[in-house]
């Protein structure tokens, strides 16, 4: 299993942070782990919800969360968004 190295911005902090996924996660596990990740790394500043998704922070586009990292093109260096 392939894993990539992404970066998420995090609107609510302001700062980006590196974050490593399976390229077969299907986007709405990497979201759960992905924010439950960063709410331990802000100490709770930033609070996880059930509500948050992933953007492409070029195209601003929320991506599929029934897809997986690989269907939807991410790869080494992919910049998204978590609101």
């Amino acid at each position: 299993m392939d894993k990539y190295l992404i970066e998420v911005y995090l609107p609510y902090t302001g700062k980006s942070y590196d974050v490593r996924i399976p390229s077969d996660i299907i986007i709405a596990d990497a979201i759960n782990l992905i924010s439950v990740a960063l709410e331990k790394v802000t100490d709770g500043v930033y609070r996880s919800t059930k509500d948050a998704v992933l953007c492409d922070r070029e195209s601003r586009q929320i991506l599929d969360i029934n897809k997986t990292a690989d269907e939807l093109n991410l790869k080494n260096g992919s910049q998204l968004i978590l609101i």
